[in-house]
């Protein structure tokens, strides 16, 4: 029984080859739109899940507040480890860590051997009873208990020290940061790729807190400083009583941070599950981006799925007189419902063989939009049923209504062909044209999003950030590199003449990291403490980056001057810049500084955030950048290549060299740009399916018509009449689609918008343009098909009359 269905399905599939096409053409859109997604989703949400426990280890993180502003910081101050493992009740275990990434790595002999390397740590001992690895050498409960100490990976081991065994391994030495010595007592497997935590070096953290220098450079004691890189993962008790360890929490604002009147700084406990989609040094996915894409998924298929029903009840007249001949011939309702279930799961099964050609080539084709490391196994148990369970998904989502629709029509009138057509039975009217109007809804939705994204992002490219980052390349050097070399490789380059100025910094202008503190401003006896954000640079620094001076004069060299920015002027309650020449304040509880200059308001990070109050201050031996700024009408790519020689005659071991600052800038709105990408993609499937759609559905109901039309002819009726008159039904139905868009579309791009501190207003005209495009869609493919028709001779088609 079942082999007669599926033959008579193929045959049926045979006979109406357009029919066909479209239908497999569409729902394999569909299904590959789904699969790829699904298979984005199973990548991003797989990380971290095979840490034991993860549902107990949460990371501690920071949100600095003031006004309506907020700025979230994954790192904690330094001091908190200890005070929340001795004040806060229900932690098992906890352990701080902090980063080192880009660490340079070396041998004794040579401590600049392996350059830069990115995964490196600094951890406490007990760092593996939280995050277990299998260990191949060492003592897992000593390797990092001393100082100088280094557990690795087995790749890095390799890489570190070539072919040799693990015994052997155990007690060499390295040089970390071109001064730190360390002896390797621990090597454990490579880490998984879907991990967030993927170190490959973990050094003692002992080794920091045991010099006085190492902890004046991490603010081992400053409770006021947030630094991204201290990071505090804790093991709880009781993970279901979050509320509780965050009052314990608030607690300890209250007893070591003093927050100033409009400043507020929160801690927050964050799930291990979420570390993916938050900021880390790694990789970071975005809930929000994903959740876009599950629905965009669905509705692709949704429009897929209203394809198939819309064509299938259109052709409802065709096939009437095939179910009366079925019924008289002694089949039932459920055997005619099963042949029609069986010929939406062939062309089901047919889309789905394309879908795995369609999904193979969007891997490889838009591999920019696909997560780096993601790789597709189409055998895997999980994918294998993922299709299995689309398909039935779909052959039922498709098959059902017309399956019901078509098997209840009376055999003796169906044979006499006195059934009521598609377009005149009310209920299967209904249902064609709302379903037309809800793909159209979605596909007009879809272009809305792609147009008013696409306008944010120009709008983020075109405004000012408050200084001119064209011309502009940077290039990283040793942390607390005590050699010299950064003021030689100034001066050399300052020689070469297509370079306009030179300028050694602890940062970028504008990055994505942040380095907050304090700053005391004394009133007699009264101490005010006004939280700030803080740049390391030189008295070239803001002149590199075109940032401009408002008032008083640049820094020279001077660790006693500081420039700020206006927002800090006016958190000090100065109106006028001049005014605020000569204030004298303390960074870091120890230094007296004088605000020497004000520079106009510049954005330091994205655009995503408000400005903050500044300081600009000269600490020349934490400089690991150096900026340059190129003479206009330079050839970069030529300036680039002579700069990075510079670079590597003074430091040979750096492998990065130089980077132009504009392209940073612009990788700052990446996550968006991906976004736009995806819902462009997805657009075109929306149009191109609903367009599909609407060109099977126009060219069946046209030829309905065809009698029809002649006459309107031979009646004297004119092309273009006859057009409006076929084009107006559906024009009508564009309309109601294009109002039933808006408002969803609205108020999720109004949400998405809220997100950017500085945003376009809403475009207005791209709505409209959006509704427009539908229009013009539908007329070309319903007009084409109309001018088909009406060209035909009407004594040829009235001929049987």
């Amino acid at each position: 029984m079942l082999r007669n269905y599926l033959k008579i399905a193929w045959r049926n599939l045979l006979r109406n080859k357009l029919r066909a096409t479209i239908h497999i053409l569409g729902l394999a859109l569909g299904i590959a739109a789904c699969f790829v997604i699904y298979s984005m989703l199973s990548y991003e949400y797989g990380f971290n899940q095979d840490i034991p426990d993860q549902d107990k280890i949460f990371r501690i993180t920071t949100v600095t507040s003031h006004g309506d502003d907020r700025w979230p910081n994954s790192g904690v101050p330094f001091p908190m480890g200890e005070t929340v493992s001795n004040e806060v009740e229900g932690i098992q275990s906890l352990v701080r860590i902090y980063d080192n990434a880009y660490a340079m790595v070396g041998l004794p002999d040579k401590p600049t051997t392996f350059g830069r390397q990115q995964h490196v740590v600094y951890a406490e001992d007990n760092y593996f009873e939280i995050f277990p690895s299998r260990w191949l050498g060492g003592n897992p409960e000593k390797a990092l208990h001393l100082p100088n100490s280094v557990v690795l990976t087995q790749r890095t081991v390799k890489k570190y020290f070539g072919e040799i065994s693990v015994q052997e391994a155990l007690g060499k030495e390295l040089i970390y940061n071109d001064s730190i010595s360390v002896q390797v007592t621990g090597i454990i497997e490579d880490i998984k790729e879907n991990n967030d935590l993927i170190y490959t070096d973990y050094i003692s953290l002992s080794t920091l807190t045991s010099s006085a220098s190492m902890r004046k450079s991490i603010n081992a004691e400053n409770w006021d400083n947030v630094n991204s890189a201290s990071q505090l993962y804790v093991k709880l008790s009781h993970p279901n009583q979050l509320a509780s360890y965050e009052t314990s929490l608030d607690q300890i604002i209250d007893k070591y941070l003093s927050n100033e009147e409009g400043w507020s700084t929160e801690f927050f406990i964050e799930p291990l599950s979420d570390l993916h989609f938050t900021v880390n040094p790694n990789h970071t996915a975005n809930k929000f981006t994903l959740m876009g894409l599950s629905i965009m998924a669905v509705f692709i298929l949704m429009i897929a799925c209203m394809n198939f029903i819309n064509l299938e009840t259109a052709q409802a007249i065709v096939r009437a007189r095939e179910i009366g001949i079925r019924k008289t011939l002694g089949s039932n309702r459920l055997q005619l419902m099963l042949q029609f279930f069986s010929e939406t799961l062939v062309i089901a099964f047919l889309a789905m063989v394309l879908a795995l050609l369609l999904t193979e080539f969007s891997v490889h084709y838009f591999a920019e939009m696909i997560p780096p490391g993601m790789k597709i196994d189409y055998l895997s148990l999980e994918n294998v049923l993922f299709l299995l369970g689309l398909v039935i998904f779909v052959t039922l989502m498709s098959a059902i209504y017309p399956a019901f629709m078509l098997t209840r029509y009376s055999p003796v009138k169906a044979i006499k062909n006195e059934v009521k057509g598609i377009h005149q039975n009310k209920w299967g009217y209904f249902v064609r044209k709302n379903l037309t109007v809800l793909q159209f809804t979605l596909s007009i939705g879809f272009v809305i999003g792609v147009l008013v994204i696409s306008h944010q992002l120009k709008y983020l490219a075109n405004e000012s950030m408050g200084f001119n980052k064209e011309l502009v390349l940077y290039a990283d050097t040793p942390f607390l590199d005590e050699s010299g070399r950064n003021d030689q490789l100034k001066e050399r380059l300052e020689r070469l003449s297509f370079v306009k100025s030179v300028s050694l910094s602890g940062d970028i202008l504008a990055s994505r990291s942040l380095f907050t503190t304090t700053i005391e401003r004394h009133k007699g006896e009264e101490i005010e403490e006004l939280g700030i954000q803080a740049k390391n640079g030189d008295s070239l620094f803001m002149d590199t980056y075109e940032v401009p001076l408002l008032v008083g004069k640049r820094i020279k060299n001077d660790s006693t001057e500081i420039l700020i920015n206006e927002t800090f002027m006016k958190d000090l309650g100065y109106d006028f810049p001049a005014d605020v020449i000569g204030e004298q304040l303390v960074l870091y509880g120890e230094r007296n500084v004088e605000v020497v200059g004000v520079v106009k308001d510049f954005n330091s990070r994205s655009l995503y955030e408000q400005i903050r109050p500044l300081v600009i201050f000269y600490e020349p031996e934490y400089f690991t950048k150096i900026n340059v700024k190129l003479h206009a009408n330079t050839n970069l790519q030529e300036a680039k290549s002579l700069l990075d020689n510079e670079m590597k005659a003074l430091y040979p071991e750096e492998d990065n060299g130089f980077r132009f600052f504009d392209e940073l800038v612009a990788n700052f709105y990446q996550s968006e740009q991906k976004l736009q990408e995806v819902l462009s993609f997805a657009t075109v499937l929306a149009i191109l399916i609903s367009g599909m759609g609407l060109f099977g559905l126009s060219a069946f109901t046209i030829a309905q018509r065809t009698k029809e039309i002649s006459i309107r002819k031979v009646l004297g009726a004119s092309a273009s009449q006859i057009v409006v008159l076929i084009s107006k039904e559906y024009t009508v139905l564009i309309l109601i689609a294009f109002v039933l868009a808006v408002v969803p579309t609205w108020l999720l791009l109004e949400e998405w918008l809220k997100q950017f501190a500085y945003r376009t207003p809403m475009p207005i005209s791209l709505y409209l343009l959006a509704g427009f495009l539908a229009f013009f869609l539908c007329v070309v493919i319903v007009g084409l098909h109309s001018l088909k028709t009406i060209n035909r001779n009407p004594s040829e088609v009235l001929k049987s009359e």
